[in-house]
């Protein structure tokens, strides 16, 4: 039996990478293990036609990375940037059936069951980041079975990024200088008033 394929968007560009990867790290609880992508087709069992997608990965069709957001999908919060892509939505190039709700590309930042934490990393990150352009990426077909030889490569650790890892996109003015410290801030609160949640709900009880 072929098994699912997605086509994905790999994020190349390295501060990018860094931006992305760090923020990831610390809102989520767990250390992140795929490389920053955008799914752009699937799941579905055939492969993806070259000739289909080819004519954008270059300099010419560069990605918009703008305002965040969240949506909701199986009792599950994603925040996440949108991206903004005209020209593969004019050559139907975007297509996720089992996301049939959610109709734009998107970077997800945070997977949680919190919507008001979500609302809290939208607020932030909107904050924080300017519009962002993205013209190093690739386009990359995904196997789950292949997981560990596709994604992980040349993934670093990012829990403990800084200021150091995106000095251009802080020079430029796209982020602002102590991103990092402040989303560890976030996070801290939010541990803090789920502590205070589950400390009242055993009073309570």
């Amino acid at each position: 039996m072929s098994e699912n394929k997605f086509l994905f968007i790999n994020i190349l560009d390295k501060e990018l990478v860094t931006l992305f990867q760090g923020l990831k790290s610390i809102f989520n609880d767990q250390e992140s293990t795929s490389p920053i992508h955008i799914t752009v087709k699937g799941p579905q069992k055939s492969n993806f036609k070259a000739t289909s997608f080819k004519k954008f990965s270059d300099s010419d069709h560069p990605l918009v990375i703008s305002q965040s957001s969240y949506f909701s999908y199986s009792k599950k919060y994603f925040a996440h940037f949108k991206v903004q892509i005209p020209e593969m939505e004019k050559y139907q190039l975007w297509y996720k059936p089992t996301f049939p709700s959610e109709k734009n590309p998107h970077i997800t930042i945070c997977e949680t069951s919190d919507e008001n934490f979500s609302k809290d990393i939208v607020r932030f990150l909107n904050k924080e980041v300017d519009d962002l352009l993205c013209r190093d990426y690739e386009f990359l077909q995904y196997i789950p079975s292949q997981h560990d030889i596709v994604l992980e490569m040349g993934l670093e650790k990012t829990r403990n990024i800084d200021d150091a890892g995106i000095p251009d996109l802080i020079n430029i003015g796209k982020v602002r200088k102590g991103l990092f410290a402040r989303a560890r801030k976030i996070k801290a609160n939010h541990i803090d008033l789920a502590n205070r949640g589950r400390q009242t709900a055993l009073h309570a009880n």
